[in-house]
């Protein structure tokens, strides 16, 4: 598990997309020059924060190991995340 003072610092671009077939929550997030897409935890239908607490454009800390994301929630709880994709931001 990532220690809080390894995390690097991340912006939330994207929250709250599904994937249907699976329902696992997606999140979008850029660290540094690199967007990764990553999938949550499996929700549930009543569930009614997907995001987590995380607003699109929020600062937060991020962590990688290896094919993990480890997102530091508003909370203070660690989410940990599948890699999805990995791309280079657009300038």
């Amino acid at each position: 598990m990532a220690n809080q003072n390894d995390m690097g610092i991340g912006t939330a671009i994207g929250t709250s997309a599904l994937l249907f077939q699976t329902g696992h929550a997606v999140f979008v997030v850029q660290v540094s020059d690199i967007v990764y897409t990553v999938r949550g935890e499996k929700t549930n239908h009543r569930t009614k924060d997907y995001s987590k607490g995380l607003i699109v454009g929020d600062q937060l800390k991020a962590a990688i190991e290896g094919n993990k994301l480890i997102l530091l929630l508003p909370d203070g709880k660690n989410l940990d995340t599948s890699i999805l994709t990995r791309e280079q931001a657009k300038q």
